[in-house]
């Protein structure tokens, strides 16, 4: 199967399948993906220096402000020949048919990997400080287990279509949670910058074209 250039192989969204396709129905799925001008945007060209520089100018001031040493500013550092970010799609075998593309963006070896896996450490630990914060379904039911509804009283939960891309950037970046003891002002101030710059240089590629991402973030 591997040998035939007319198959698509990919891993399916969720759960741990692979999913067979003829590769000129993957390709249509993504370019229909793509034409969604309120969520993607074409370029005309690879935008990697210009963001580069962006990158490197804030790695600097971070390190001139004493906000980083030198070791981990050369961790920061974007490398010198960066991956240009992919995109690529999987299938949600778990909707009706016709069965659509999750849209993903790989950032793995680009130029804001490095200083988005250093937002997401100061980040993560924060994420359990917020009230609405469920780790799992197992914590789920026992935040439930004791509810008692009443008879005029129902249960429901809701889905967010396309979550990723739904998310307004500007306002999650502001959406701050309970400043820890440990980190100052001005360090907050700069975790916010990184994080604004890393949701805002979602570029990427696919079949040799260059688009970016106008809405919301990019899963990957």
């Amino acid at each position: 199967l591997m040998k035939d250039d007319n198959l698509a192989i990919v891993p399916a969204d969720k759960g741990r399948c692979v999913v067979v396709l003829n590769k000129s129905d993957y390709d249509e799925k993504c370019k229909e993906l793509l034409t969604d001008n309120s969520t993607y945007k074409r370029v005309g060209q690879n935008p990697t220096s210009g963001y580069r520089k962006k990158v490197v100018n804030l790695i600097k001031n971070l390190f001139e402000n004493n906000i980083i040493n030198v070791m981990l500013k050369r961790k920061l550092d974007p490398p010198s020949e960066p991956t240009i970010p992919a995109f690529y799609g999987l299938p949600k075998i778990h909707k009706p048919k016709p069965i659509p593309l999750r849209p993903i963006a790989s950032y793995i070896g680009s130029i804001t990997y490095n200083l988005a896996k250093f937002a997401a450490g100061i980040l993560r630990p924060l994420i359990g400080q917020s009230p609405h914060y469920v780790r799992n379904t197992i914590e789920f039911v026992d935040k439930i287990k004791n509810i008692r509804l009443l008879d005029s009283e129902i249960l429901t939960s809701y889905d967010v279509s396309a979550l990723f891309t739904s998310i307004p950037a500007d306002s999650a970046v502001k959406s701050w949670p309970t400043i820890p003891h440990f980190l100052t002002a001005q360090i907050i101030d700069q975790i916010v910058e990184i994080t604004e710059l890393c949701l805002t240089t979602t570029y990427f590629s696919y079949k040799g074209l260059f688009y970016k991402q106008i809405s919301g973030c990019a899963v990957g």
